[in-house]
């Protein structure tokens, strides 16, 4: 699944889902975690770029995000410089 794919499908569907099933076992989830992985193969950054990406822990995040940081730059998502893909509150839209 490309970038552009896996934010329309969240768009589509995370909102649904975060309200009415739970995260545990969800495949909005699971497609979720594996579509980063393939929107942002390690082919296409190289080594120096590290991807974060979360819809929660232990429940459903308010908006999914998405995290490219550089690792000499960035020692973590909350520090340093990262480019972040972070939905609006009603899922209709990303900022960048």
């Amino acid at each position: 699944m490309n970038l552009v794919a896996l934010l329309k499908y969240m768009q589509e569907n995370y909102g649904e889902q975060r309200t009415n099933y739970p995260m545990a076992g969800n495949e909005v989830a699971k497609k979720f975690k594996q579509g980063v992985k393939t929107a942002f193969e390690t082919t296409l950054l190289g080594e120096d770029y590290e991807i974060s990406a979360s819809i929660g822990t232990g429940g459903w995040a308010n908006v999914p995000w998405i995290a490219v940081h550089d690792k000499e730059i960035s020692t973590s998502v909350q520090e340093g410089v990262n480019l972040v893909y972070l939905f609006t509150n009603d899922y209709q839209g990303v900022y960048l």
